[in-house]
């Protein structure tokens, strides 16, 4: 991916917001260099829509949503972390929220807005732009990012010389791009693109399926006559033909009607071959037509099969949020291949803000000695570590006999800080050997050396005892 040159990173912004508020129109095609997606930005919002594909995305994105960062130094000036940890923690959860829109989109552009903060050059709010509205700007020789083309009016695309829109020079601009590579460049790839030949085969399965509901949705009925004629209730003798006509007008109206209660003509041949039904002797005979159970199971399984791969498409596991598949075990091991997954996708945007933020902050309040010193590191997702202390913990109040060991090999305080739980005004440690130390011969209550008591007195005690510490 191109980088800022050592000239980007000294640029000093011009304080304040030059953007315009940006409403939303609809576009013909993706604007800017290199070749654009087939797909338009209408598109990927008509396919996100879809319920498969809005409980995927959020699948996909929640677990980058509710990340933390961390502040890593190395030989950083003194006052840096702090003022890179003040600036960017406010600025973090929208803007966290904003970027996963990249997924979507395949890229998502701010404006950095600028502000002296304490005698210092601070990024005070980053703006997210509207795709359709916005044409990033690269060296055509280099590649090198050069800025953003924002509010403009029309989709054609604008050299930096144009007046058409606002101008966002590079360190005014910052532009998330997921899965950039060399063919489509700062314009990444839409994650949509995954699927979208699933999800247009989904919208054609769900029309025929609506149309072949309407189908059988209504019930025919079937009205079998013999030939020649009968006599109507006035004594009238009319053709069968009229007489079944009469009969449908009136079921169609929702009227009631009345059947000659007739045999057959040929209802004594029926009797000889074995015919006992009473109603297949009978002349006139008023039959439904309706579907039987079953009919349009095809259609059912085709869309499941359909949402198995828009899942797939998201890069997200169909067993970790579908229901029905796959044993717990299973349904485990695919949540867990998710979150690996939506970890890359944040490392991913971390690294960017490391280039295109930290550096720069970095480079214009310190110099650029200081580029590099710092830089944002989020905590993993798929943690198997924290889940390994979650279970010794678990284990270890449990059982507080085998706790020994755990005492001996383990920092329990500090294992209980990375898991962010609360902790008593005295430490586990001190607790725990409290607990293993309590023996009394005297009580038959005690059970065995080193167990904790279990007698109600002793409960009791211990409830009291935090009741005092606490109030």
């Amino acid at each position: 991916m191109p980088n800022h040159t050592d000239l980007d990173l000294l640029a000093r912004p011009t304080p304040g917001q030059q953007t315009k508020a940006q409403a939303h129109t609809s576009n013909l095609n993706l604007p800017g260099f290199g070749i654009p997606s087939a797909s338009t930005y209408e598109l990927y919002r008509e396919m996100r829509n879809d319920p498969t594909v809005s409980i995927g995305f959020a699948a996909a994105t929640s677990p980058i949503i509710a990340s933390n960062w961390n502040y890593v130094t190395k030989k950083a000036p003194a006052g840096a972390k702090k003022f890179i940890r003040d600036t960017l923690e406010p600025l973090k959860p929208w803007f966290v929220e904003q970027a996963i829109w990249a997924i979507q989109y395949g890229w998502q552009g701010f404006e950095k807005i600028f502000d002296m903060v304490d005698g210092r050059i601070a990024i005070t709010k980053l703006k997210p732009l509207l795709q359709d509205k916005t044409t990033i700007i690269v060296n055509k020789e280099t590649g090198s990012f050069q800025g953003l083309w924002a509010d403009q009016q029309n989709q054609l695309f604008v050299q930096p010389g144009d007046r058409r829109g606002t101008f966002l020079p590079a360190e005014k601009a910052f532009v998330y791009t997921h899965q950039w590579d060399t063919f489509n460049g700062l314009y990444g790839r839409s994650r949509f693109e995954n699927f979208k030949l699933d999800w247009q085969g989904a919208q054609k399965t769900r029309d025929k399926q609506g149309q072949f509901q309407d189908k059988i949705s209504s019930v025919l009925l079937l009205l079998e006559y013999p030939e020649g004629k009968s006599t109507n209730a006035s004594g009238t003798e009319i053709d069968n033909d009229v007489a079944a006509q009469q009969l449908i007008d009136s079921l169609r109206s929702g009227l009631a009607v009345a059947v000659q209660n007739t045999l057959h003509p040929m209802a004594e041949e029926f009797i000889r071959q074995g015919v006992t039904n009473p109603e297949m002797l009978k002349a006139w005979r008023l039959t439904l037509l309706e579907t039987a159970a079953g009919h349009g199971a095809e259609f059912v399984t085709q869309r499941q099969d359909f949402d198995k791969r828009i899942l797939r498409g998201l890069l997200v596991p169909e067993r970790s949020i579908m229901e029905g598949l796959g044993s717990s075990a299973e349904s485990e091991s695919h949540a867990h291949i998710g979150l690996q997954m939506a970890e890359q996708t944040l490392n991913e945007l971390i690294r960017q803000v490391n280039t295109f933020m930290v550096n720069q902050l970095l480079a214009l309040n310190f110099g650029l000695d200081a580029v590099g010193t710092i830089r944002v590191e989020p905590e993993p997702i798929a943690d198997d570590k924290k889940q390994l202390m979650k279970e010794i913990i678990r284990m270890t109040i449990g059982s507080p006999q085998n706790a020994d060991l755990a005492l001996t090999l383990l920092d329990i305080d500090k294992m209980l800080d990375n898991l962010g739980l609360p902790k008593a005004s005295t430490s586990l440690k001190a607790n725990l050997a409290e607990m293993r130390n309590r023996t009394s011969p005297e009580n038959p209550n005690e059970g065995q050396p080193g167990e904790p008591r279990t007698n109600r007195q002793d409960v009791e005690q211990e409830t009291d005892r935090g009741s005092n510490a606490n109030g």
